[in-house]
């Protein structure tokens, strides 16, 4: 799978720049540069992973607040982001759509998408914590 590729790239990019170029840099600026450049793509490369299990995460709340179940794992798409794309659009319509509610109606749809929305944000940071702490552990200098 193409996303799976990029992540291992990632991974190959930081081991090169951390590596057999950076011997090679003599400028310290340059080298604290390259030092930044190569911490980046670790992070990104140990995060990438999580990602698309944060974004299934996500699309599964919100096609459970639109009222369905949740479709077959991301995994499972031909293409997850699409997925993902396609479930917030989903929210939106559907949004857009309560605004039009009036009474009990609205405030119990809006308490229901607030929810949803609370809870995909969590999703969202539980993942960004996770990079956070991978980042903290890190042996490289950050920039």
């Amino acid at each position: 799978m193409l996303y799976e590729a990029l992540g291992l790239l990632l991974e190959r990019a930081e081991a090169v720049l951390s590596g057999p170029v950076r011997e090679h840099v003599c400028e310290p600026r340059a080298r604290a540069q390259l030092d930044g450049v190569a911490t980046l793509l670790g992070d990104l490369a140990a995060m990438w992973p999580e990602l698309f299990a944060g974004v299934e995460h996500e699309r599964q709340i919100y096609e459970r607040a639109l009222g369905g179940e949740p479709g077959p794992p991301a995994g499972a798409a031909p293409d997850p982001l699409r997925a993902q794309r396609e479930a917030v659009g989903a929210m939106n319509e559907h949004i857009q759509a309560v605004h039009h509610l009036v009474g009990e109606e609205r405030r119990m749809a809006l308490a229901g998408l607030r929810a949803a929305l609370l809870a995909a944000a969590e999703a969202q940071g539980a993942v960004a914590e996770r990079a956070a702490e991978r980042a903290a552990d890190s042996r490289v200098r950050r920039i």
